[in-house]
């Protein structure tokens, strides 16, 4: 007797069957009005900027500014503060790019009293017969490794004479699970796969499921200090490496101006854990010197002691420019 062809009738029935099963469990979950807001151990951030509305998601920056006006301050098209420009560098233009978050991109005053736009204002008034530009990159709520990954893709294109990093608030954040070069590095249809499941109560289920019995539930090692940082304090030094290797390697140069931040008691506090190792490996511009200096530091930055006034960043600018 000829030997008879596979059937591939019982894959077909153990599919069709594990399809019933999925169903009848997510129209059961939906009845039961099932929802967790934290099924995913990845792209989960102490901070709302990923999911603010004048952020869209991107792959490997976890989020980055919509350019349709949504966020409410002029972002021009290639998602910078400011007026449009030219993403070549014209020839004889000195540009200065400056990488941040909340702070470099000045979310609490209008774009004329930003660090970066009275930096280009006082380097010109310097250098008249100079074309000059200072670019405004800050994005509210980046850390050291986003700002490093933003450079190394959209922004090399602009090939800056010298950068700016404003970094350490967020890195310096307790993370969510997973630390941000851990985070799963999603393709463009990873995008969209993600958002698909999160719609599906029964994939939350299962994945809380999963956390539990790993041990990988949120809501029970939140605010655990064994919890990794956003960026560990190696990871800070070897992200601002890279920026001062991808500056070298068009012939720019790196300026590193450690976030600053002011206690209720008006001490300046550095956010780098370790500020020596830093000095020694890169050209640093220490603010709290600066600061403390000046009127009680208190009064140069907002209530909550992060943002500061338009006094601070007159500062900010006038401290940079007395290093260039």
């Amino acid at each position: 007797m000829p030997k008879s062809k596979r059937s591939f009738k019982p894959l077909i029935f153990t599919l069709l069957a594990m399809l019933l099963f999925f169903g009848l469990a997510e129209s059961a979950l939906r009845l039961l009005k099932y929802r967790s807001e934290d099924f995913s151990i990845w792209m989960r951030f102490n901070n709302p900027h990923r999911d603010d509305s004048s952020m869209q998601r991107d792959p490997q920056l976890f989020w980055r500014f919509r350019c349709d006006g949504s966020a409410g301050m002029k972002i021009n098209e290639q998602g910078l503060r400011g007026e449009e420009t030219s993403v070549s560098k014209p020839a004889g233009v000195f540009r200065v790019l400056c990488l941040g978050d909340s702070s470099t991109f000045g979310c609490n005053v209008p774009l004329k009293q930003t660090y970066p736009y009275l930096l280009e204002r006082l380097l010109r008034q310097r250098n008249p017969q100079r074309s000059i530009e200072v670019l405004n990159a800050g994005v509210p709520g980046y850390s050291s490794y986003q700002g490093m990954r933003a450079l190394e893709t959209w922004l090399a294109d602009y090939q800056p004479d010298l950068v700016v990093a404003y970094f350490g608030i967020h890195d310096t954040a307790q993370a969510v699970l997973v630390a941000d070069k851990d985070q799963r590095e999603l393709a463009a249809s990873g995008v969209w796969l993600d958002r698909l499941l999160e719609r599906s109560v029964g994939y939350q289920f299962l994945a809380k499921l999963v956390r539990r019995t790993r041990g990988l539930e949120p809501g029970l090692i939140l605010g655990d200090e064994n919890q990794p940082k956003r960026v560990s304090p190696q990871d800070y030094l070897d992200n601002h490496a890279l920026m001062a290797e991808l500056a070298q390697s068009w012939g720019g140069s790196l300026l590193v101006m450690p976030a600053v931040s002011i206690t209720e008691s008006g001490q300046c506090r550095l956010h780098v854990e370790h500020p020596e190792q830093l000095k020694q490996r890169f050209d640093v511009l220490d603010l709290c010197p600066l600061l403390v200096e000046q009127r009680p530091p208190l009064e140069l930055f907002d209530p909550g002691g992060v943002h500061p006034t338009p006094e601070g960043y007159r500062i900010y600018a006038q401290a940079l420019f007395d290093r260039l």
